[in-house]
């Protein structure tokens, strides 16, 4: 059976002061004596008592949390993401309650629902891939609730965001490939509903017009961002008559896809296909061969997008401007772009 927490009136009836007395000197405040705070304190300590942050949030306005949202806790990037943003939220004396939607709508949701139940004075959230109309965050917005999204954000919606420059690094990705002599470049997307994926394909086809080269809709597909997806839309792009010699992948996991089919059926990377793809996941560096990336600086998407939080945190009362900051991204070139002389 699991045991009551110990609460202020525990305290104060084992000292036989009033539960006003003891809360006042838990706060250490001075009109408190100090050889009475010194007992209040040595008596919590004794019988454990934690104080409960969210009812102490109710009286004063913050429980001193904030909430983060995310599609998957276990990716990289993620974890690198929520990184910054808890080095922010300790320096600012905040804790941070993490969730994860597992690429579903409804989980996201409820995701809302238990992190605003909590009292967190914010969220920080990227959004699923099931995300069009985000119309429980619009809801948050309408209370002027704090509120930040970064690296994926649903279709046009308004919002305070920290993004990557995911067209500019597309498009840098693709020219890589053209300068290495590709000239049938494939691409492997995501929803066009999520501005990462749209961005992403428009920097593949900016890349392509610069440099004179049609975008074969054959080569195309925007629903391939994972190992599974990757594995069949290679089985389909390198059985047709005219197969590309190399592939953009919006997503690294879409990339191991290729790779794996590539080894079982004896096409060799990057000799008969170069790959580049995105977020410079930690397996990237250890494939065979080591997969060209681009790394997103998700550690300082995270950090910036806590500091955009805090920021409507601070000025509640006057509801800022919206901000947009944009992480440049970083090419990381390997082995499965290079082809030999």
């Amino acid at each position: 059976m699991r045991k009551k927490a110990v609460t202020i009136y525990d305290i104060a009836e084992r000292l036989k002061l009033s539960p006003s007395t003891v809360s006042r000197g838990l706060r250490n405040d001075p009109r408190i004596n100090k050889e009475t705070r010194r007992l209040i304190s040595e008596t919590a300590g004794l019988l454990n008592y934690h104080p409960n942050r969210v009812a102490a949030g109710l009286r004063g306005g913050s429980t001193r949390t904030i909430g983060v949202i995310v599609p998957r806790i276990g990716r990289n990037f993620f974890a690198k993401a929520i990184s910054g943003i808890e080095e922010v939220a300790r320096e600012r004396g905040f804790q941070v309650i993490i969730t994860q939607s597992n690429e579903k709508l409804s989980t996201e949701m409820e995701n809302v629902a238990a992190l605003t139940a909590a009292r967190v004075d914010g969220i920080i959230a990227s959004v699923t891939v099931e995300t069009v109309e985000a119309v429980h965050f619009a809801n948050l917005q309408k209370q002027q609730f704090p509120l930040v999204f970064f690296d994926r954000v649903a279709g046009d919606f308004p919002v305070h965001r920290v993004v990557l420059d995911d067209y500019g690094s597309a498009r840098g990705a693709v020219e890589h490939l053209i300068e290495g002599g590709a000239r049938r470049i494939a691409h492997l997307g995501g929803p066009q509903s999520l501005n990462v994926f749209t961005n992403r394909y428009a920097g593949y086809r900016a890349a392509l017009a610069a440099a004179q080269q049609e975008v074969g809709e054959e080569y195309v597909d925007l629903n391939c961002i994972n190992e599974e997806q990757g594995y069949a839309a290679a089985k389909r792009l390198l059985e047709l008559p005219n197969p590309p010699d190399a592939i953009f992948s919006a997503s690294d996991y879409a990339a191991l896809g290729v790779f794996h089919y590539c080894r079982e059926n004896g096409i060799v990377i990057p000799d008969q296909l170069c790959v580049v793809s995105f977020a410079n996941e930690i397996f990237t560096s250890l494939m065979s061969p080591a997969l060209s990336s681009v790394e997103q600086n998700s550690e300082k998407m995270g950090a910036a997008a806590a500091e955009l939080l805090f920021k409507q945190i601070d000025s509640r009362d006057k509801p800022m401007d919206m901000g947009e900051i944009i992480i440049p991204g970083e090419l990381r070139i390997r082995a499965s772009s290079l082809k030999g002389d």
